[in-house]
């Protein structure tokens, strides 16, 4: 078996700014892009290497391989090596995002390691250096152990403290070791899901993913099970039965905890009457909410409210 050494050029980053161009990379090299945009419209390109696109404050939307995304405050889209993207920017505040990109040797060398069992390790031989399947989709970075790494690389950045080749290159090193742990989970996911053929398993969790992020990014809004089943192009049973076997939740459930998360949330920060939570929530009547608020955190909104 073939070792693969990843790209030798030397990782590098960059600040983008307002009308300013992205420097140019060699194809398929890590590099770090820190940027501070309004407005921005690119072209679709076929990515070289794996990204990781995180959105520090504000909203950036991609379109991935035909299938959009938005990620906003705190989330990171995940886009595989050889997929067809596209972002476009078009807010009324400065977005700041970091997109992060990794060569695929790199990738796979760190795929490799963490598949292999540890007394193999030694013999470069025994790793398994495919490449990994990455289902693309938006995570919710303080869910994952990727965000204190992120935070600390944009101190890292602002304070000019990424000066030496050695320290850049065991940066990436890490976020590939990263970005592989992310798609280890997915992968947990595929063998969930009640399908013979892998690659059938494999499409429904693509499609699962992008109903779960459309879940994300309309929590307040009343959705039903007849939309979640069409953004997922499935039908209305095979995506109920689907979804629970892959997140361990139904999706009403799954909306439900992303509603009492955003209320304590909320009610955390203050300046919002309980009323006010409620309808920021998505939910219709205020009594509805205490009562689902109580029976899952044991106490009443106000009287959480009031203890923190």
């Amino acid at each position: 078996m073939i070792f693969v050494n990843p790209s030798r050029v030397v990782p590098g980053f960059s600040k983008l700014v307002q009308g300013q161009t992205a420097v140019p990379v060699p194809p398929d090299s890590s590099h770090i892009y820190h940027s501070f945009f309004k407005t921005y419209f690119g072209d679709t390109v076929n990515q070289h290497g794996y990204a990781l696109k995180y959105v520090v404050n504000g909203r950036e939307r991609y379109t991935v391989n035909g299938r959009r995304h938005t990620v906003t405050d705190g989330k990171l889209l995940v886009v595989g090596h050889g997929s067809a993207c596209k972002v476009e920017v078009n807010e009324n505040e400065t977005v700041e995002g970091l997109c992060l990109y990794l060569n695929s040797g790199l990738v796979t060398q760190a795929w490799g390691t963490l598949g292999t069992e540890t007394d193999k390790l030694l013999d470069v031989r025994e790793l398994n250096m495919s490449a990994p399947e990455v289902f693309e989709h938006v995570f919710e970075a303080d869910k994952i152990t990727l965000k204190p790494r992120l935070d600390y690389l944009r101190y890292q950045l602002q304070e000019g403290l990424l000066t030496e080749s050695a320290q850049t290159e065991e940066l990436f090193l890490n976020l590939a070791g990263d970005l592989c742990r992310l798609q280890f989970e997915n992968q947990k996911r595929v063998q969930l899901l009640p399908a013979t053929k892998k690659a059938t398993r494999e499409e429904l969790l693509r499609r699962l993913l992008i109903a779960r992020d459309y879940l994300h990014d309309n929590i307040t809004e009343p959705l039903n099970l007849s939309q979640l089943a069409e953004v997922a192009a499935l039908s209305e049973f095979h995506f109920l039965r689907q979804f629970k076997a892959a997140f361990g939740k139904s999706p009403y459930q799954y909306l439900l905890q992303l509603r009492l998360q955003l209320a304590q949330h909320l009610l955390h920060i203050g300046g919002m009457s309980v009323t006010e939570v409620a309808q920021a929530c998505g939910f219709r009547e205020v009594q509805a909410f205490s009562k689902i608020f109580r029976k899952a955190t044991g106490k009443a909104p106000s009287a959480y409210q009031r203890i923190i």
